[in-house]
């Protein structure tokens, strides 16, 4: 390991570059974190607010020679599903979820993917909880649907909420992930674009909704589907500054599911879980050669210590890939 040291202490000046985008996104993540505690203070008892307060105080990972590679090996996180930190750390392993579920059915060559978003008209804070009851309600009789249940193979559904603060309204929304079978496109149950809409307007009882969009899922663009369906359900920016704003996020979403597995899925997302798929997962293949410790003061982080990994510590991580970077959750 000496090698590693002197490149270590020979390349300071690179290492330093190289940290300082990482650092920066997290003290960005953990400032939101904490502001999330002048909000939610009066919704939750001590426990969670000392909670969200030490959430990722001390976070270690490991590392690779040039520092650049890191893999979080242990932190202290509160999983608030608002806590700005935990949140996108559960994005990027429910992409890596998502990916490996897609991945497993792919394989099958008898599977084809749609991504559907259904939409209605933003609504009042006021109006939103039962709007998302509404949404769930008509999501119902859409899924109930001959047309739908016969070319449906199974789905992800996963809810967003978007805010407006010009109009200050808000917009509830569904994105799905759709298996079908690959004789979809040429058989006599495909769905027309127009029948998607008038389909969704039947079961909405909406006649306003103008429009639905559903596209056939190309290869090229599997990653952008990872991270509409793994992509939190609010933003942070949207309530994290504003006490009224994060009042009706809360008391909309409070003790909802968010993201809903059907079928195929459903079965696959257990399966995940129990870890079956895990041979589906890649090899980490870098050498992580660092344990690096940060540790939190008053608005920052700060390296606690940098060590070099024992031979035992090497052999005994994890050789898979637990987690994706995924376009647009760092948005």
């Amino acid at each position: 390991m000496k090698g590693s040291v002197f490149f270590y202490m020979s390349n300071n000046n690179i290492r330093k570059k190289k940290k300082q985008g990482f650092l920066e996104f997290n003290n960005g993540k953990k400032k939101a974190s904490n502001k999330l505690v002048n909000v939610i203070r009066d919704k939750v008892r001590d426990t969670t607010i000392q909670a969200i307060q030490n959430c990722s105080h001390f976070m270690r990972f490991h590392t690779d020679v040039t520092l650049e590679k890191r893999k979080l090996m242990q932190a202290n996180s509160c999983k608030n599903r608002f806590c700005p930190m935990c949140a996108y750390r559960k994005a990027r392993k429910d992409g890596l979820k998502h990916m490996i579920m897609m991945k497993k059915l792919k394989l099958d060559k008898k599977y084809s993917f749609i991504f559907l978003t259904l939409t209605a008209p933003s609504v009042s804070g006021e109006r939103l909880r039962d709007e998302i009851d509404d949404y769930a309600a008509s999501f119902k009789r859409f899924s109930e649907l001959k047309a739908f249940d016969n070319m449906n193979v199974g789905y992800i559904r996963k809810l967003e909420i978007t805010y407006n603060k010009k109009r200050n309204d808000y917009h509830p929304h569904y994105h799905i992930l759709i298996c079908v079978n690959k004789s979809y496109f040429t058989s006599r149950d495909y769905i027309k674009q127009s029948k998607w809409l008038d389909m969704w307007q039947l079961a909405k009882r909406d006649n306003n909704i103008s429009v639905v969009d559903v596209r056939r899922v190309k290869d090229s663009d599997e990653d952008n589907v990872y991270a509409e369906i793994s992509k939190y359900t609010a933003k942070d920016s949207d309530y994290i500054n504003n006490k009224k704003t994060f009042d009706v996020f809360y008391d909309a979403l409070k003790g909802r599911q968010v993201i809903t597995y059907n079928k195929i899925f459903k079965e696959l997302a257990k399966r995940y879980e129990n870890g079956e798929l895990d041979y589906l997962k890649e090899i980490d293949e870098t050498k992580y050669v660092y344990r690096v410790i940060y540790k939190w003061y008053q608005n920052h982080y700060e390296e606690l210590s940098i060590t070099e990994l024992t031979d035992k510590e090497i052999n005994d991580m994890n050789t898979l890939i637990d987690e994706i970077e995924v376009a647009d959750l760092e948005e």
